[in-house]
């Protein structure tokens, strides 16, 4: 008999799949050299936008991103780095994007 409890509901619902890059919100000129050196740590590179409030990340080849359910009023997926590093992705329904860390990644 199928499972029908709403963890199983959920979990047919995931997707996942390969991300290389992705275009995100700067962060706050306190956090930039942090949020630099955490990202190269873990394979990544960020490059600035010119004329622009924003940026973008590459991630290292093996990169997974999975959407988080259940869904609310924005998108959500924690995108999972090949070292098992995990960031988090929001995005609004306007399409911009904001990257989040754990707090024990960052100083």
């Amino acid at each position: 008999m199928p499972d029908k409890t709403p963890e199983a509901f959920y979990a047919s619902l995931k997707h996942s799949e390969p991300i290389t890059e992705l275009q995100v919100s700067l962060f706050l000129d306190a956090w930039m050299e942090a949020v630099q050196e955490v990202l190269q740590k873990h394979g990544c590179s960020m490059q600035i936008k010119e004329n622009e409030d924003s940026c973008i990340i590459t991630f290292p080849e093996g990169s997974i991103k999975t959407e988080i359910l259940p869904r609310t009023t924005n998108c959500r997926y924690t995108i999972r780095l090949p070292d098992g590093t995990e960031l988090m992705q929001i995005q609004e329904r306007s399409g911009v994007s904001y990257l989040g860390f754990n707090k024990s990644d960052l100083p």
